[in-house]
């Protein structure tokens, strides 16, 4: 195999060699644990055995999984088909109701704001002549602000 085209990140030294194997560790471990906990969800509502299980186990008992059930189908007959289709009628429908859309918008802009800039943030606070952690500090303002306004936008204040 010739691995010519990719970066060789054990020829680099000192911070390059730092950085280049801190991201793939840290994506292994994300893919890791999205794996593992994607094997922890019950394959269907009412069935608490967890994919990781094969059967052998479950979140609830028999009586439970019963009342889940049972919960399910009192909410959403439809649900006792089998799967529900989606149309593109259904998607348009949603998408025209204003107190969604006012969501969808609300959050794009909150997050818009601090998303973009996150990597370089505290490297340009800190040019400033701020010290390392108070410009990590300052830097995660705008998520504190952003969780107190959702916070207070989904209360219906």
């Amino acid at each position: 195999m010739d691995f010519s085209g990719y970066v060789n990140c054990f020829a680099k030294t000192g911070m390059h060699f730092m950085v280049a194997n801190t991201l793939q560790v840290e994506g292994l471990l994300t893919l890791f644990i999205g794996i593992f906990f994607t094997l922890l969800v019950p394959p269907k509502v009412g069935d608490g055995r967890p994919l990781i299980a094969f059967g052998r186990w479950s979140y609830f008992t028999e009586r439970e999984s019963h009342i889940i059930r049972n919960r399910v189908l009192l909410d959403d007959p439809r649900k006792s088909q089998g799967h529900i289709q989606i149309r593109w009628s259904d998607i348009a429908k949603t998408l025209r109701q204003p107190r969604i859309m006012q969501h969808v918008f609300i959050t794009l802009v909150s997050m818009s704001g601090f998303q973009g800039l996150t990597q370089y943030t505290p490297s340009m606070i800190k040019s400033l002549g701020f010290g390392a952690i108070k410009a990590n500090a300052l830097t995660s303002v705008p998520v504190y602000c952003s969780i107190v306004w959702l916070t207070i936008l989904s209360l219906g204040w």
